[in-house]
Formats: structure tokens, sequence, C-alpha cells
């Protein structure tokens, strides 16, 4: 049973996660500059993680906007990216590409579109949930043959 709902939730996520950042990939988009983009560190010891605390101002039909989103799946990166070459590829003043929502220009991103990593969640839902289907008929199986051998030997 604990096969089937990680298997779920191994394949709901994903999808969820998909269809929330997939429209990010048909958002227009604009040139903006990095104002701001460093590696900054949270908790301690073995719980520390990096992330980057980046800034960048952009222009959207005459209105100026700072963003500091890099992706919807990933505001600041720091779920085991690569931090250094986050950093190193995004220079203060440097140019980037700034995907912004059409009806929301303040919603923007660096990265647009889903996590990639989704895609392995969502297979390892389905090994999960096949696995769980597969365990809980051949428990069911055997619990039928036990069954049926207690009857047997009740009635001799």
């Amino acid at each position: 049973m604990l096969f089937l709902l990680a298997g779920v939730g191994m394949v709901l996520y994903p999808l969820y996660a998909d269809h929330r950042d997939r429209p990010s990939l048909q958002w227009p988009k604009v040139t903006g500059t990095v104002m701001q983009c460093e590696r900054i560190h949270h908790g301690s010891g073995s719980r520390s993680r990096s992330a980057v605390n980046i800034s960048y101002n952009y222009v959207v039909n005459g209105g100026s906007y700072l963003g500091n989103t890099i992706a919807r799946w990933s505001p600041d990166w720091g779920d085991g990216r690569p931090t250094t070459q986050f950093i190193v590829e995004h220079p203060v003043h440097a140019a980037v590409e700034v995907f912004y929502q059409p009806d929301r220009p303040e919603n923007a991103v660096l990265v647009p579109g889903p996590d990639p990593r989704n895609r392995v969640l969502l297979w390892g839902g389905c090994v999960g949930l096949v696995g769980g289907i597969w365990f809980m008929f051949i428990t069911r199986q055997k619990a039928a043959d036990v069954k049926t051998r207690v009857l047997a030997a009740e009635g001799r």
C-alpha cells in the first residue's frame, strides 16, 4: 500500500508542476540587466544549502520591473544545482533574457518551463505504482492460498 501511495504522489506532483510551469515556455522575452547575483547560504552544518540571490531589471511596455526569480520551480536555484556556475554566468551588469507573464509583467523568470527532473520523478512514480499493484496482487494471491490450505486442513 505504501508503494501505491508513494507512486501516486510521485506521479501527481510532477504532472501538477508541469501544468503550472509549462506555460512560461510561451511567455514573451525581453533583455534585462543583472543588478545583483551572489551565493547565499541557508542553515548551518550538514543542514546548510547554497542558493543564489539575484535581482535583474527589465522593461515591459514602458514599465520598469525588478525581478528576482530564476525559475518557477526553483526561485533561488538552491535545490542541488551548481550555484557557482550560475553566478559566473550571470555577473552584475550582464544582459539576461527575461521571460515575463504577458498579463502580469511583474511575474518573470530567467529559466522558463518545467523542472527537467520532473520526468525522473514521474517515471519513479510509475515504477512505484506498478510495483505496488504487483505486490498487492502477489500478497492477495498468497493470502488466498493460505486461506485455501487452512480450510482444507480444517476439513480433514
